[in-house]
């Protein structure tokens, strides 16, 4: 097994643990450097994970999130983020087994 899915099978390990028993988190795509998860029961709440730096370690996360427009208009477009920490990826796949999706900081 390569250094980098010893990374992510660490993270996946890391995740289940930290997650209330009733979220299932579900490998859907695995490949040497990067892994896709569906948090829970939504087929809507994926997240992509690659490596960005083995040493620190940390990752590239792909995802959904709500955007709010001025208007009010909300849309849910994929967001990519680099060089995201273990505690970062906890965060996000909490938001994804609650809502489906990563939800603005300040919503009204």
């Amino acid at each position: 097994m390569s250094e980098n899915m010893d990374s992510l099978e660490a993270l996946i390990v890391q995740l289940r643990s930290s997650m209330q028993k009733s979220v299932f988190l579900q490998v859907i795509e695995k490949k040497n450097d990067s892994i896709v998860l569906q948090v829970g029961a939504n087929s809507e709440a994926i997240i992509g994970l690659r490596i960005h730096d083995p040493n620190r370690p940390s990752f590239h996360v792909s995802h959904p999130q709500m955007k709010i427009k001025k208007n009010g208009d909300r849309h849910i477009r994929e967001t990519d983020s680099s060089n995201v920490l273990g505690a970062g990826i906890e965060w996000i796949v909490n938001q994804l087994a609650e809502h489906g999706v990563v939800m603005p900081e300040f919503i009204d």
